[in-house]
């Protein structure tokens, strides 16, 4: 929780508030339920990235996270490459509008892992932890 605390503190000092819009990853991966563990891991080992939203037609259903790995490792082992993620995802991440102000994505980052960021009716993208710092930083 102190990282949130540094990142208010921060944000405190510049008069701009930023928006979820600002300070988003517009670029998201967004993957399948029919899709494997062992690609999804892939995926998130040679992208740099911790969190995935997990969609069907479009809508979010699901979402799964990298600090899960060890769970799937140890459960499934080699087998691995057998389980879907719909075996094993989470609830989806909430979904904020693109006008949030980055104390309501503080909030709320406080309690998930990640946020869907919706513009103009579709995800436009994710907010997780990290992005926070690099807003801090800018």
């Amino acid at each position: 929780m102190a990282i949130f605390h540094a990142i208010e503190d921060q944000l405190n000092i510049k008069k701009h508030t930023k928006k979820a819009g600002e300070i988003m990853t517009k670029n998201i991966i967004f993957i399948k339920p029919d899709d494997k563990l062992d690609k999804i891991m892939k995926i998130m080992r040679e992208n740099g990235i911790s969190q995935l939203p997990v969609t069907r037609d479009g809508k979010p259903i699901g979402s799964v996270s990298d600090d899960e790995f060890v769970d799937w490792i140890t459960k499934y082992g080699d087998k691995i490459s057998k389980v879907s993620v719909r075996e094993v995802m989470e609830e989806s991440f909430p979904i904020i509008p693109e006008s949030s102000d980055i104390e309501v994505v503080i909030e709320m980052l406080k309690f998930y892992k990640a946020l869907l960021v919706k513009k103009d009716g579709e995800i436009a993208g994710i907010i997780t932890k990290s992005d926070l710092i690099k807003a801090m930083r800018s």
